[in-house]
């Protein structure tokens, strides 16, 4: 009996101290804790049609939108494949944006066909107002104006108009509506100003081929206040889709360019 006291005794001691220790529920000295926002700690579910019980991404609350830590680590480090871009060809972000915000197969055809005609009337409306300045002899200015904000107010608008207010700011939240016109790659914040494009050809030795000389037209290409960037049009990189998308089709195409660049008098 006394042996299993000697073996018990230690025991009931690390329980009662264990017990006594966290039935403490006052704060550590020293560390402070901070008050909890109610509205914060509340839990919401937003109810879409044909999706009941899905637990949304976001809380949203008037213009606020809150977040959990984990899903904004994510958002942080989100690839750019949830970002609507009008020169993105077939829109494969309205797939991405689909596996994080609750749509239907009807609604995801309607975003997409939304964003290609979005898509198609803003390079209309380039063509028909940006102004193009020859400063010599392969060198152009475009001058982009500004639409007040019109055309983002209607993408914003029709985007509502299948999703509804709440999931249309979560579209917000991943694909950034505000910068669907903008240029991907070399500038995705561009609203207006101007783009100076120079293009010279280069001759250079390709390794490939015994070091002979052969020619590549490059281009500088600088936007609003921005360094000019070094853009060859021989290279397929997505810098160089984007000029061939954007630019040059308002420097009449990429052929005039080259022949610009070569010295070739139209």
């Amino acid at each position: 009996m006394m042996k299993r006291l000697a073996y018990l005794l230690p025991v009931a001691g690390f329980l009662c101290g264990w017990i006594l220790s966290h039935g403490n529920t006052g704060p550590e000295p020293g560390r402070q804790e901070l008050p909890v926002e109610p509205s914060v700690v509340e839990a919401e579910r937003i109810g879409y049609p044909n999706e009941a019980g899905v637990e949304a991404p976001a809380r949203l609350k008037g213009d606020e939108v809150w977040v959990r830590r984990d899903q904004l680590r994510a958002i942080a480090s989100a690839s750019s494949g949830w970002r609507m871009r009008m020169d993105d060809e077939g829109f494969a972000c309205v797939s991405a944006l689909s596996a994080k915000v609750p749509m239907s197969v009807e609604e995801t055809q309607r975003l997409r066909a939304l964003l290609e005609t979005a898509s198609r009337e803003r390079f209309e409306w380039e063509r028909a107002n940006v102004k193009v300045e020859m400063t010599g002899p392969a060198e152009w200015t475009l001058r982009f104006p500004g639409d007040g904000g019109g055309a983002r107010q209607q993408l914003r608008a029709g985007i509502e108009k299948i999703l509804g207010p709440e999931r249309t700011r979560q579209v917000d939240l991943y694909g950034n509506i505000d910068g669907f016109f903008g240029m991907k790659w070399i500038a995705p914040e561009l609203r207006h100003g101007d783009i100076r494009v120079r293009a010279k050809v280069h001759k250079a030795p390709d390794p490939h081929r015994s070091m002979r000389l052969f020619e590549r037209t490059v281009l500088s290409v600088a936007i609003g206040d921005a360094p000019a960037q070094r853009i060859q049009l021989d290279d397929a990189s997505l810098q160089t889709e984007i000029v061939i998308q954007r630019i040059l089709p308002l420097l009449g195409g990429e052929s005039a360019v080259r022949k610009a660049a070569a010295g070739v008098k139209p």
